[in-house]
């Protein structure tokens, strides 16, 4: 969802080509939680400066659209002060001002309305918006094949759309890599951890063949999603339950593994980005500047959530490096 809607958002090509003159009257603001390291609203949001330049763009006459994604995994007390935040924005003109939320977690949001009242005032339009099907998923699977030279039957369109339905990372992982599949187990463990408790609560039932006479929220929500139209998660069960270390090892670059190799036999022990560099670099071949060396941790910690692995054990320490704190 992330990286579809930022494409869209960001490229002023496609404002441009879908919107035509309305685009240069725009003016995109795009919050993504996943940027912020110790997952803080105040990390990710700096109010007064939002609200300076939605003044700006208001007198200049512009319409401002504030983007906000990738907060799901905020302690809840964060994610609701974002909201309160964004809350405020809106006040300052809420026809010209435009805030779109991205959840996963419909529950979680649906709690929060009923809660605090206050927020109302934010929700102009929830939608829920389910898995591709029909002639949308159809025309997607056929792109994908096209553009990866996928060589395309019918039956093999009817066993992606039964196997991962709109699920995009899966079908497009599927068609990359020509059913190969390399990388399946860790798309397919991405999409589940960043499904609600409550959802893999139901998905887990359901794979275990346990009946529910009355049916909970997260089961309906997920029977509307279309969710138990696709036998992804069953057909690819025991990706769920995968070591991490096996999905990691695949990922990681030479210099990527000899971080990992020295961080697993160094726990709580400071690096500073000195050392970093004699890390990742044994035999001296490159010096990397700081920038590179924040961007090198950057990846390495996105491998680290992919494979199912908390990130934040890679601690950040300001002015003195880094320090892994094992689990």
């Amino acid at each position: 969802m992330t990286t579809i809607v930022q494409t869209v958002f960001i490229s002023k090509n496609i404002l441009a080509k879908h919107l035509s003159g309305l685009a240069k009257n725009i003016q995109i603001i795009s919050l993504w939680g996943h940027t912020v390291e110790n997952k803080t609203s105040t990390g990710l949001l700096n109010y007064p400066l939002l609200e300076r330049t939605a003044n700006t763009a208001l007198k200049a006459g512009k319409e401002l659209i504030c983007l906000l994604g990738r907060i799901d995994d905020y302690p809840d007390q964060e994610k609701l002060h974002l909201l309160r935040q964004l809350t405020r924005l809106n006040a300052l003109n809420r026809r010209r001002i435009h805030i779109q939320f991205h959840s996963t977690n419909k529950p979680w949001f649906e709690h929060q309305l009923a809660s605090h009242p206050e927020l109302i005032a934010l929700v102009n339009h929830m939608e829920i918006v389910p898995l591709a099907t029909g002639a949308t998923l159809l025309r997607y699977i056929k792109e994908m094949a096209g553009k990866y030279a996928f060589p395309l039957t019918e039956p093999k369109l009817l066993d992606i759309c039964t196997t991962y339905g709109g699920l995009v990372q899966l079908t497009k992982e599927h068609l990359r890599s020509h059913a190969k599949n390399e990388l399946l187990e860790i798309k397919l463990r991405a999409n589940w951890q960043n499904l609600p408790v409550s959802y893999r609560m139901e998905i887990e039932s359901k794979l275990l063949g346990n009946s529910h006479k009355t049916h909970s929220s997260a089961y309906r929500d997920l029977e509307s999603f279309g969710f138990w139209n696709i036998t992804a998660f069953s057909k690819y069960r025991s990706a769920l339950n995968l070591d991490p270390l096996l999905l990691l090892t695949p990922l990681l670059t030479q210099p990527e593994q000899h971080l990992w190799k020295f961080l697993t036999a160094n726990p709580n022990q400071t690096i500073s980005k000195e050392n970093l560099d004699n890390i990742i670099h044994p035999d001296n071949s490159d010096n990397l500047s700081l920038w590179a060396l924040d961007q090198f941790v950057s990846r390495f910690r996105k491998k680290l959530l992919k494979s199912g692995i908390d990130p934040n054990q890679l601690e950040t320490l300001k002015g003195k490096g880094y320090v892994w704190h094992k689990n």
